[in-house]
């Protein structure tokens, strides 16, 4: 992504922050904020800041971590591709007792009803610790 002329001046601001904060000498300054005057880029923006923590009054987060939103969306799919396997395995294994003692025992409406209260408990537990975790996340 092209960086303009107001997150080259916010990151010669943070520069210069990070040096009232003694985390740069003046070399590094220097040298840093030469590299953020000069920047076409955020990547080189983030060249110019690299090893330095951020906060809310640095620049844009997306010059210190590029894609940090793609990251927490790739998380939440992952978490809920895990969960919905979770859930997959837990119905299979569901049908499968109720299959077995169907066929010990013949069809009754007792299994029936207690089958479809475990897969629903189940599955309402799981869709909550999916829930809580993509919060979080």
């Amino acid at each position: 992504m092209i960086a303009g002329d107001h997150e080259r001046e916010r990151a010669t601001a943070a520069l210069r922050r990070h040096y009232a904060s003694g985390r740069l000498s003046v070399d590094e300054l220097t040298h840093r904020t030469g590299i953020a005057l000069a920047a076409t880029s955020h990547a080189d923006l983030r060249r110019a800041l690299r090893g330095l923590p951020f906060g809310r009054w640095e620049p844009t987060w997306s010059v210190y971590l590029p894609g940090q939103r793609l990251v927490r969306r790739a998380r939440r799919w992952a978490l809920g591709l895990a969960a919905l396997a979770m859930w997959a395995v837990m119905s299979c294994v569901l049908v499968l007792l109720s299959a077995l003692a169907l066929a010990i025992s013949g069809p009754s409406l007792t299994e029936a009803i207690a089958f479809l209260f475990v897969w629903l408990l189940a599955s309402g537990a799981l869709w909550g610790a999916w829930r809580r975790a993509t919060r979080r996340g």
